[in-house]
């Protein structure tokens, strides 16, 4: 018996620390997608490749709510092309994880 709960105990701890080490890999990737993303986006493709992605984007898949962020008529356009490229990559990304989590 007492095997037997030094088992479950050991699987219990497993799975916390795996669970844990998940949120904190998924943590790391989110931050770093959101600091450089934009700069590497920048940086390798140009300005008119982004916003032609950002429309095939919205057609393709057709997301509300993105849609409604990238054509609000109460926010300023963005002053740079760094600018739009960072906002162009966060909604896609985030896009793309309302299009995973809604179920089919």
């Amino acid at each position: 018996m007492v095997i037997l709960f030094n088992f479950i105990c050991s699987v219990l701890k497993l799975c916390v620390l795996e669970l844990v080490f998940i949120i904190i890999s998924l943590a790391v990737f989110y931050f770093l997608f959101l600091h450089y993303a934009g700069f590497i986006i920048y940086r390798y493709i140009p300005c008119k490749m982004v916003m032609v992605a950002k429309k095939w984007f919205l057609n393709e898949f057709g997301s509300e709510s993105v849609h409604n962020q990238t054509t609000s008529k109460s926010r300023p356009r963005p002053s740079s092309c760094a600018t739009a490229s960072l906002q162009t990559s966060f909604q896609v990304y985030t896009g793309l994880l309302l299009q995973l989590a809604t179920p089919s």
